[in-house]
């Protein structure tokens, strides 16, 4: 049986109520990329990923949230983590380690062995002699 007028022939757009917004929200905040979005919502016979506005605002506030949150958790880690920290620096603060010499200089070996074993030797143990 055919369909009596041209409303009942094309499918219904979504509206907010019919696409759980709460759900894109959760994935943007998880930082699903947009295939992912795709099968989890079920949108694999879609054109493009966001049809309307919303949904892509949504998805994009989720995004935000989540980003804000792993900025938090690395400053937290931070303060407990040296490495962490050193990333953190070089990332927002431009810090860089000092480059023990110039890339277009020779390398002096014997200087950076010397180097090496003054630090060995400032770790030695107790009652340990070089050459023991």
């Amino acid at each position: 049986m055919a369909p009596t007028n041209a409303a009942e022939a094309e499918p219904k757009e979504p509206t907010p109520r019919d696409v759980d917004t709460a759900t894109l929200i959760a994935l943007g905040e998880a930082q699903c990329p947009p295939n992912e979005v795709i099968v989890i919502m079920g949108w694999e016979n879609r054109k493009k990923l966001f049809h309307h506005a919303w949904e892509r605002k949504a998805y994009q506030k989720g995004r935000v949230q989540g980003l804000r949150g792993l900025r938090e958790a690395q400053f937290e880690m931070a303060k407990k983590s040296v490495p962490m920290a050193t990333m953190l620096g070089r990332l927002y603060l431009g810090q860089t380690e000092p480059r023990e010499q110039d890339e277009n200089a020779p390398i002096d070996y014997a200087a950076i062995a010397e180097r090496i074993r003054g630090k060995v030797s400032l770790l030695a143990l107790p009652g340990e002699t070089q050459g023991d």
